[in-house]
């Protein structure tokens, strides 16, 4: 199963990256949300591994998240993988103008056993659901990035 989700951002592209990779922040943020999560001691770069339980349709899953891909002001690639599922999440930007950037995000499921084809199939089923919140957070993650950028920008 894949989700596609697009968003402009009022910001230049190196802007919306050193936001995107700001691990500490979304660490946070995902720990306010109830979810366990621990990082591999170190810096963040491509290879850095999360252990994490992660609720997915009422079950919690404990899933391994390794950074694939982290390409400056380009690309950030994730896999996230438990004995039943795979999910390999992409977020590439695309500089639209010098202060305009289009973020991409790309999120693919793939089931690696029976159950979690059912599991899988239940998501289909839920799909407009399922993209609909998707895309409300990346339109979040514009508006507040975008605020941000005219915030540092008019010196406010």
């Amino acid at each position: 199963m894949k989700i596609i989700s697009k968003a402009e951002i009022e910001a230049p592209a190196p802007f919306v990256f050193e936001r995107m990779t700001d691990f500490d922040m979304w660490e946070r943020k995902i720990r306010n949300r109830d979810v366990v999560l621990q990082r591999q001691p170190g810096p963040v770069q491509t290879g850095t591994t999360w252990q994490t339980r992660i609720p997915i349709r009422g079950r919690k899953r404990d899933m391994a998240v390794t950074l694939t891909e982290m390409t400056p002001d380009t690309v950030l690639r994730f896999r996230a993988l438990d004995a039943a599922l795979q999910i390999d999440s992409d977020f590439e930007l695309t500089s639209l103008s010098e202060n305009r950037t289009l973020l991409t995000s790309r999120i693919e499921i793939k089931p690696l056993n029976i159950a979690a084809r059912l599991l899988v199939q239940s998501l289909r089923l839920a799909r407009g659901k399922v993209e609909q919140r998707i895309q409300q957070r990346t339109r979040e993650f514009a508006r507040q990035t975008g605020q941000d950028w005219r915030k540092l920008r008019d010196g406010k």
